[in-house]
């Protein structure tokens, strides 16, 4: 899953998440995945927007120094939950983004056939294999 966006805040919060970055920082480092977990749903639950941003992002760097799988699912639960509960619509904007991802390489793909004089794709080939009809 892709990491959130700063845009889920607000300036103010921002300006309280970054007064809060340094001792949240140490304390993800400091803890071990069971007492990090723990905290995370304390936090979760306190529904802090910047604290949770702050922890999914310091539990995301974590995960890069965890060896252990067990520890890193764990640890890939626990931003995903801090992701969802900071920004409820990002499954349906991700949704939405892929849609018109979709629809844009759509609309290419047909400009690149009409411009070659072909409707589709089988008959830009056989235009390229037998020539013009």
């Amino acid at each position: 899953m892709a990491p959130f966006s700063r845009g889920s805040l607000s300036s103010e919060e921002l300006e309280r998440a970054n007064a809060r970055r340094a001792f949240v920082a140490d304390e993800v480092n400091a803890l071990g995945v069971g007492a990090l977990e723990q905290r995370v749903r304390a936090v979760a639950a306190s529904a802090d927007k910047p604290a949770m941003f702050l922890y999914a992002h310091f539990a995301r760097q974590k995960l890069q120094a965890v060896t252990s799988e067990a520890e890193s699912l764990k640890l890939k639960e626990l931003t995903a939950e801090m992701e969802q509960a900071l920004d409820p619509q990002a499954a349906k904007k991700r949704e939405q983004a892929t849609a018109a991802l979709e629809e844009a390489r759509e609309l290419k793909s047909y400009a690149h056939y009409r411009r070659h004089g072909a409707k589709d794709a089988a008959s830009l080939h056989m235009n390229r294999v037998y020539g013009q009809a």
